[in-house]
Parts: C-alpha cells; structure tokens; sequence
C-alpha cells in the first residue's frame, strides 16, 4: 500500500526520547505529503536534530499506534523511575509528554467558544493539579502506573481536564476543590498497577467472575498505592469511590447518590464517558453522540442528571454532537 494512502496522527517531538528506538515509522508532514523521518528499529537521533529541522509534532500512523503506545509505556516509564536522573529532569519530562495529551483534549474534546479568560484559569488548574506529581514518590508511583498501561494513563489525563471543565461549569465550585479533584481523577486508576496485565488487555465479557472481582479491587488498592503522597481527602474520595452510583450498585462500598461527594460524581461520569468514547478491549470507540446516548438510556439510575445534563451543554458547545 503506498505511504500516502495510511491514516497518521500526530504526536509531540517531545515524546521521542533521544538515543532510544521504537517498533514505529517516524514521519514529518511536509505541505499534504508525509515523508519518512525514521524507519521502525531505527535509534532516534540526538534531541538536538528536532531543532535543527524546527520540528515540533511528528506523525505516527495510526496501525502503528500500539507500537507507540508500548514505546512510551516502556522508556517513559523508564526514565520517571530512574533514580540517577535528577528528579527535576524526571519532572520535566514527565509534564511535557503529559501536556502532549491536555493539549490534545483542549483541541478536541472541550468547547473553542470558552472564552481566553475560561481557558487559562482551566489551563492553570490542571498545572497546579499535574505539579503535584513532579515529587519523588508520584513520579516513582506514575513511572510503575504507565509501564502497566499508558494508554489507562493518557485516560486518566482526559478525564482530569474533562472532570475540571465540567466543574468549572459550576461557578461556585472553589478552586481547591477543582485541582484536588484534578488530582484525583489523574489518580482515579493507579490502582490497576497492582492488577495482572492480562486483566488490563481482555474484554470485560471474556473475564472470569474471580477475574472481574479482582479488578473491582483496584479503587481500594489505589487508595493504598498513595498512601504516603500526602493526597487530601477529596483526592482519596476521588480514587476510592469513582466507581460508586447514584442506586448504589457500584463498588467499593455501595454508596448512595447522598453519600458521595458532588466531585466525585463528576469525576464518574466523566470516566464512563472517556471510556465509551476511547477505544478498549474487543471494543471499538462510541462517536460522542452514541456513547451520550447510552450514559442516558442505561445509567439514568447511576449518574447525575444535572452533571449529565452540564456535560451535553459542555460538549455542545465543542459541536462534538
């Protein structure tokens, strides 16, 4: 098949570490045209090559995208717990590959009618919320959390910008809570680190009951995972209870609509919506409008109808329906 024919995304010229190799073409996107700037198995060049071409984004297509995914699974992780890099580097790091993705969701998933003054108080609250993670322990805790699964940590991005936007929607919603709330819902899955990959990679009706009930485990284990990160107690609630619903089906404790908290619940539909609309095991993504569609024709008893009814508007505005 000629090169021009495949699908590409883009990706940041931040995300490819210098000296390291990856099982993915590397493009550059010259007028309508992608030309090859590196072949799959190929060592990346120094840091300094993507200067010298002023490059900013390369272009990875979109059959490969697994590949990629594997390669900043494995040397991003690597590089967050590698103790001989100076924790601030480590931090560097970790937040511009991290704003590679906030990027993206600001782009495409959020409203372009906010105005300048709504973007930058959104945009300084999820720095204030990702700062927190440029600490030792976060980033050893984050390093284990993306070599499992980088695709359940670009996830966890989404729903943070998502669940502070929809927030935001609230104007008596204090600041603190948005960016402890951010915190949390950037955490809300660290806990599948503690979970087999194979429970991770399978579709939900090829697991055993043993299987599923193990990975309801992982909103408790994430609450022990960060048990010395000082997170305040919105955060935890955030982790522990975002699988809670409204009827009190949902897991850990199952609690009532009245006993969690507003964050909380936020936070929850924003991940079942992250969910529907990203592709997952054996499923294929939801178009914003069906996945919308089924948050109300199946969870009506599980979500916030308010919420639900805040985050339509929101995504109205984006005319992502």
């Amino acid at each position: 098949m000629p090169e021009q024919q495949h699908v590409y995304f883009p990706i940041s010229a931040l995300t490819i570490l210098p000296r390291t190799a990856g099982r993915f073409d590397l493009f550059l996107k010259r007028h309508d045209e992608y030309v090859l700037y590196c072949h799959a198995g190929d060592e990346f060049g120094d840091e300094t090559a993507s200067k010298i071409l002023d490059v900013s984004e390369f272009f990875v297509r979109v059959d490969q995208r697994e590949e990629y995914e594997q390669y900043l699974a494995g040397n991003l992780a690597g590089m967050l717990s590698d103790e001989s890099i100076p924790v601030k580097e480590r931090a560097r790091v970790f937040y511009n590959i991290s704003q590679t993705v906030v990027k993206n969701v600001f782009e495409t998933r959020l409203p372009r009618p906010y105005t300048k003054d709504t973007q930058i108080r959104l945009r300084n609250i999820v720095k204030a919320s990702m700062h927190f993670f440029t600490r030792p322990e976060a980033l050893r805790n984050l390093s284990q959390f993306i070599s499992r699964s980088y695709s359940a940590y670009s996830h966890s991005i989404r729903v943070q910008v998502l669940t502070t936007s929809l927030l935001q929607q609230y104007p008596a919603t204090p600041r603190q809570s948005l960016v402890e709330a951010g915190m949390g819902a950037l955490l809300h899955d660290i806990g599948k680190k503690e979970l087999p990959r194979e429970i991770l990679n399978r579709p939900d009706a090829d697991c055993t009951e043993e299987e599923r009930e193990l990975f309801r485990t992982h909103s408790l284990k994430g609450v022990q995972v960060c048990q010395d990160m000082e997170l305040s107690r919105l955060t935890n609630q955030c982790i522990l209870f975002h699988h809670e619903r409204l009827d009190g089906r949902g897991y850990p404790n199952g609690l009532k609509s009245a006993d969690i908290p507003f964050e909380v619940k936020a936070l929850s539909l924003c991940d079942i919506y992250d969910n529907l609309t990203s592709e997952r095991p054996g499923r294929p993504a939801m178009s914003p409008y069906k996945a919308l569609e089924y948050i109300k024709d199946a969870r009506k008893s599980a979500v916030s109808q308010d919420l639900f009814r805040k985050l339509v508007k929101m995504l109205s505005s984006a005319r992502l329906i």
